[in-house]
């Protein structure tokens, strides 16, 4: 009689073995085997190809996707000889009230300057935003200003996509055209 209780006793410490693992059926390493939740769950945060974070693992459930672009500001020659004309020697720009940059007032380009390599008389910088769905473009809004003093020569908004570079030109007929609108 002994003998069977030891075996019972021996049977159910023995039967009763926890497999270590994921549980959640949703995560990316879910584990059928698994008896308790060790806490090693995974889950794919964004299945946006177009996303930095495309694929990446998480340990918590999230489904914000990364986006990414290069932005490129610069004048042309017609916006600085209207800025030389003025006297004013510096532009600041900022993207949704942050300062990102300044241009020279009376440096224009004759050319679109490229996003790679970078040009260094442009203001040049990576624009990122979330979304919690595959959403890889986005509109911003962007203000140029007077260095000196602060006056708004240009405001607009605009659209961008993941992985793309946009540019961004100021030409005379642009800055005449947001002026006479206000």
């Amino acid at each position: 009689m002994r003998y069977i209780l030891l075996v019972l006793v021996i049977c159910f410490y023995a039967c009763d073995v926890n497999t270590d693992g994921c549980t959640d059926v949703y995560a990316y390493n879910y584990d059928v085997s698994a008896t308790y939740d060790d806490g090693s769950c995974l889950y794919i945060a964004c299945e946006d190809p177009n996303a930095v974070n495309y694929n990446e693992l998480h340990a918590f459930f999230q489904t914000n996707c990364q986006y990414l672009a290069d932005v490129t500001f610069y004048l042309d020659v017609s916006g600085a000889t209207y800025f030389y004309n003025l006297g004013v020697q510096f532009l600041d720009v900022y993207v949704e009230g942050t300062y990102v940059g300044t241009l020279l007032g009376d440096l224009g380009f004759s050319f679109i300057p490229p996003c790679d390599p970078p040009d260094p008389d442009a203001v040049n910088f990576y624009y990122e935003w979330q979304a919690n769905s595959a959403m890889s473009s986005t509109s911003f809004t962007w203000t140029v200003r007077d260095g000196s003093d602060g006056f708004i020569y240009y405001q607009g908004t605009d659209l961008i996509s993941a992985n793309d570079c946009l540019t961004l030109g100021l030409s005379n007929k642009k800055i005449q055209e947001y002026l006479n609108s206000k």
